[in-house]
């Protein structure tokens, strides 16, 4: 931020169910339209009309998809190591959309863990190519106190199926509607761009820089 010009206004926001933001309620669901609606309300609260995207992994795919729909407002995107939503064969779509009724109401359980040592242990359990540091600072600030120790704030029901997802030719038509420039950063073990689908998303975003 520090590098940002000082005139700039910057807003983070934390979408439903991340950071500081509450979780949803029983019965409720995560969709990635609700984030992209995070965004909205954010524009709309400040009554901006002009503004710069940056987001990392799911706020990457949610800022391209809020790019498509106020090509007006956005005057420019970074997207860090995401591409867009992770589409969907058609195929699994009753079976998707079965798996998100039958979640709904389940219970929600947080583990306990005695402490942030030990939520950072889990991290690098969950995600073997991150260092200890990395989970270290992920769990110091993903994480709040509980009795018996620290919880993750992250709201459970983001680990539920999603009911609804874009397929590819719906992906692909959302970033073809992008209109500011694109750049996009992508980590030395991160994502793969060198796939047929990755390589046509580029395509359809007319060949961003990757740096």
């Amino acid at each position: 931020a520090e590098h940002l010009p000082p005139s700039w206004r910057l807003l983070a926001l934390d979408f439903r169910g991340h950071g500081q933001s509450d979780p949803l309620p029983k019965g409720g669901s995560h969709q990635l339209t609700d984030h992209v609606a995070d965004v909205e309300a954010l524009v709309r609260h400040f009554a901006l009309d002009r503004l710069h995207l940056v987001g990392h992994s799911l706020g990457g795919s949610v800022a391209l998809c809020y790019a498509a729909a106020r090509p007006e407002l956005v005057g420019s995107l970074t997207s860090i190591e995401s591409l867009g939503p992770s589409g969907g064969e058609p195929a699994r779509s009753v079976e998707r959309l079965r798996d998100f009724v039958e979640g709904l109401f389940q219970p929600v359980r947080r583990r306990v863990y005695p402490s942030v040592e030990e939520a950072a242990a889990r991290v690098v359990e969950a995600n073997p190519s991150y260092s200890l540091a990395s989970a270290r600072q992920m769990a110091k600030f993903g994480t709040r106190a509980v009795e018996g120790g620290v919880v993750f704030r992250a709201d459970p029901l983001l680990k539920r199926t999603s009911g609804m997802t874009f397929d590819e030719g719906q992906v692909l038509a959302i970033f073809e509607a992008v209109r500011c420039p694109v750049q996009l950063i992508a980590g030395s073990r991160g994502m793969t761009l060198d796939d047929e689908v990755m390589k046509a998303r580029l395509a359809a975003l007319r060949n961003p820089p990757v740096v």
